[in-house]
């Protein structure tokens, strides 16, 4: 999927984030790389960096679902494929 503002996005809720932030005129960059320190395992990706103020957003997906016993719970998300939507 392809965001408004050009970016591959990976889920449809990244989707209406990213077109909503394109819509009002709010520059961002989608999945900057987070400045760590050194010593700091891997490399950390939030899902988009406000341009202007340089604030930080990470979303995360989460979907009710019912388990078994009737209790409610919340689940991760998956990520959408082409050609379906969540």
């Amino acid at each position: 999927m392809r965001s408004l503002a050009g970016d591959r996005v990976k889920s449809f809720e990244e989707l209406l984030i990213s077109n909503w932030l394109y819509r009002n005129g709010i520059e961002h960059e989608y999945e900057p790389v987070y400045p760590l320190p050194a010593d700091a395992r891997g490399t950390y990706r939030p899902d988009f960096r406000l341009t202007q103020s340089g604030v930080y957003i990470e979303h995360f997906g989460v979907r009710k679902s019912c388990a078994p016993d009737g209790s409610i719970r919340l689940e991760t998300a998956p990520p959408s494929r082409p050609g379906t939507v969540p």
